[in-house]
């Protein structure tokens, strides 16, 4: 994770405007036509081959449900009903299993259930015999819990106490190297995990910025090596997701007004002290009746320039958005485009249009002068991937490559 010193030049720190055709990201479809998302009950979402699985946490009657991805229509022949999905929390292997533990409260210990996506079939993991720790509300599974010579890695994360446990399986069995357990930095509630790559998972938390933690599983005893805060604030619902676009790392989460009826925003995090929202939240799903704690979402990439964001709100509904690396115009937020800076992204670097002979100045946010020249046209240079403040004629716009 790069991470960069923000220049504090009062003349240089701007907000970033993005001006498009059309609404970034986009939304594709939004639905409320779920009759059992009640009672704040269903607080996660995994993403699988098209489909979306959401857990619905109702004791005996608890299930998951299955929506179309495309449509946002629910496939109710497709229900699983067991008792044993009693917690919030969902994921989905490498091999297509579904894994759901289940919270009996407090510091008993809790199971972990696989479901065969294709047959349907429920299956108990660790020969049926409970796993000690903490509470586990949310996980995560890294690597195929099956697997018989490659271990999978389950991280869960409780909602009423500051651990996050690990725990190793091979052939569905815990392993003897299991649990490693951190304490988090801060007393937060814990809104989901998920991992990033086999290295670094994303913890999203209410009322705290999100944390990136990096995983050493040679380790046992101290298996984070270390985390960094993503500096968010301005939200108390979790949830979360982490994609990269043209080597540009970006998280959604719940943000503005409306984040409890599933309004989320999106932020650059290159510069994982200073991130910088990308357009405007979304807008609530549904009604605003009945708020939530946590939303799901899932990011899933289309490829190096668009991904798919789809936003679960508990007590309201599901919507997916269409969100594209941002290009076009780039300017000081409250500057009319003709009037102020201009800055397209090229796929080397940056174009800045000139109407007159201009004095533009180039510089990394640590404040070191890159460039500077006079220009009579357009100002044209190729950048490597990070973030930047560009000023033209004394006036500040900050641009992420």
């Amino acid at each position: 994770m790069r991470k960069i010193t923000l220049f504090l030049c009062a003349m240089m720190v701007s907000s970033v405007l993005v001006a498009q055709s059309e609404s970034n990201p986009k939304l594709l479809w939004s639905s409320t036509d779920y009759s059992w998302n009640t009672g704040n009950r269903s607080r996660a979402m995994v993403f699988y081959d098209g489909k979306l699985y959401l857990p619905d946490n109702n004791l005996a009657n608890s299930a998951v449900h299955v929506i179309d991805a495309a449509t946002g229509i629910e496939d109710d022949e497709a229900t699983i009903v067991n008792e044993d999905f009693q917690s919030f929390g969902i994921a989905v292997d490498n091999a297509g299993h579904l894994l759901l533990p289940k919270n009996t409260g407090g510091l008993a210990p809790w199971i972990l259930s696989k479901v065969d996506i294709a047959s349907g079939e429920v299956t108990t993991l660790n020969n049926g015999t409970p796993i000690s720790g903490y509470r586990t509300d949310y996980i995560a599974i890294l690597g195929d819990i099956e697997n018989t010579e490659e271990p999978a890695y389950a991280i869960g994360a409780s909602t009423n106490n500051p651990q996050i446990q690990a725990w190793e399986f091979l052939s569905g069995d815990l392993t003897e190297t299991a649990p490693f357990v951190w304490v988090r930095p801060t007393t937060a509630v814990a809104a989901d995990i998920k991992w990033i790559d086999d290295t670094q998972a994303l913890l999203t938390q209410q009322s705290r910025s999100p944390v990136i933690m990096t995983v050493d599983f040679t380790n046992p005893s101290e298996f984070i090596a270390e985390y960094e805060e993503i500096n968010i604030t301005g939200t108390t619902i979790g949830g979360g997701a982490y994609f990269e676009l043209e080597d540009t790392p970006y998280i959604v989460i719940p943000f503005g007004s409306s984040a409890q009826y599933g309004a989320v925003g999106i932020f650059d995090i290159s510069d994982i002290e200073n991130p910088v929202e990308i357009g405007e939240p979304t807008e609530a799903i549904g009604s605003t009746a009945n708020g939530a704690a946590h939303l799901g979402i899932e990011a899933i990439k289309v490829d190096d320039e668009n991904v798919i964001i789809y936003v679960w709100s508990p007590n309201n509904g599901a919507a997916a958005y269409e969100f594209t690396t941002p290009t076009g115009e780039v300017g000081i937020k409250g500057f009319a485009p003709q009037a102020g800076i201009r800055v397209k992204r090229t796929a080397e670097g940056i174009e800045i249009p000139l109407n007159a002979v201009s004095t533009v100045e180039l510089y990394t946010v640590s404040g070191m002068l890159i460039d500077k020249a006079v220009v009579n046209g357009n100002y044209t240079r190729e950048l490597t991937p990070g973030m930047y403040i560009v000023r033209v004629n004394g006036q500040a716009v900050k641009v992420v490559k």
